[in-house]
C-alpha cells in the first residue's frame, strides 16, 4: 500500500488484527496482481439456520459476499461470470434431498417479505420446494471446471462427493469415531497455492462432528481396477518402502542402476516406470 495516512493504516490494522511494517522501498521479489474474490454464500431451502452462523462470521469480519440459494444456481449456467468462490454452507438434508428439494405436493410454499413476515426480505422465492436439481448440479460442475472454487462442508461436502464433483475423494465413516468440538493439527501440502496464503504449517482446525475424508490421485476409490500403482504390491505383503519379492521372480537389486521409485503421497501422481 502506498500513500496511506499512518492513522488510517493503524486503524485498519487494529480492526483486522494485523501487524503492519513500513518499508522504505518495495521488496525486490516476484509479485503478481491480486484482487478480492467475488464470493457467494449459497444455501438450500431445506434449512437456513446453520449456514447463518457462517454469514454472521463474514459480517463480523466485513467480508463482502452475495447471498444466493440453490434455485439461483440452477437458473444460471455461467456462475463464473458473477463469482470466483461459492461457499455451500452446512444445513440439513441428504445429498439426494439437496438435489431433489422438498416433495412437490399441494400448493407452492413461498418465502417472501409480507406484512405478516416482515423479516424475510434477505432472500426470497415464490416456492421453496425445488432443490438444486440436475441442472444446478451441472452448473456447479461447470463452475469448478472453469476455475471456480466451490467450498463445501458436512452434508454439502457429502453431496459434492456423492455426485462426482470431487474426484478421488471419499468419505470416511468409521462406526465409532466421535470427534466433537475438537482442535486437530493439520499439515499444508501445497504452500504455493493461493488458498494457503498467510497460513502456517501445523495449523489448528476445529472439528465439529468428526467429518473426515480420504484423498487419492487415482480416479475412483481405493483398490479395484484403478488401484494406486504407487502403493500396490504384487505380493500383497509389506509396506511401500520395503523391497517386494514375488515368488519365482528375480528381485531387483536397489544398488544397481535401477531407478528408485520416489515416495509419493496418496493425492500425488505416481511417476511412470
Amino acid at each position: 500500500m502506498r500513500g496511506v495516512a499512518a492513522a488510517d493504516l493503524d486503524k485498519a490494522s487494529r480492526e483486522l488484527g494485523l501487524k503492519v511494517y513500513a518499508l522504505a522501498t518495495a521488496p525486490s521479489v516476484p509479485m503478481h496482481p491480486a484482487r478480492s474474490p467475488r464470493v457467494a454464500i449459497m444455501h438450500t431451502w431445506l434449512s437456513t439456520q446453520t449456514e447463518g452462523w457462517w454469514r454472521q462470521a463474514f459480517d463480523f469480519l466485513h467480508v463482502p459476499y452475495s447471498y444466493i440459494n440453490v434455485q439461483d444456481a440452477s437458473r444460471d449456467p455461467n456462475l463464473n461470470a458473477k463469482y470466483d468462490v461459492i461457499i455451500f454452507g452446512p444445513g440439513s438434508g441428504s445429498p439426494q434431498a439437496i438435489i431433489a428439494g422438498l416433495p412437490m405436493w399441494r400448493n407452492p410454499m413461498p418465502w417472501k417479505k409480507t406484512e405478516l413476515t416482515p423479516n424475510m426480505g434477505i432472500d426470497e422465492t415464490d416456492d421453496i420446494r425445488p432443490g438444486l436439481g440436475l441442472r444446478g448440479l451441472d452448473n456447479l460442475s461447470n463452475f469448478v471446471k472453469n476455475g471456480g472454487l466451490l467450498i463445501t462442508v458436512e452434508n454439502t461436502a457429502e453431496m459434492a462427493v456423492t455426485f462426482g464433483l470431487a474426484s478421488g475423494v471419499s468419505l470416511n465413516q468409521p462406526p465409532r469415531l466421535h470427534v466433537v468440538g475438537s482442535l486437530l493439527r493439520t499439515r499444508i501440502v501445497d504452500d504455493a497455492s493461493p488458498l494457503a496464503y498467510g497460513l502456517r504449517d501445523s495449523l489448528a482446525v476445529y472439528s465439529d462432528d468428526g467429518s473426515s475424508f480420504s484423498v487419492t490421485n487415482v480416479l475412483g476409490t481405493r483398490g479395484g481396477r484403478f488401484a494406486d500403482s504407487a502403493t500396490a504390491r504384487p505380493t500383497g505383503r509389506g509396506t511401500s518402502d520395503e523391497l517386494d519379492v514375488p515368488q519365482g521372480r528375480f528381485p531387483l537389486d536397489p544398488r544397481n542402476d535401477v531407478p528408485q521409485r520416489r515416495p509419493v503421497q496418496p493425492w500425488q501422481a505416481a511417476p511412470v516406470d
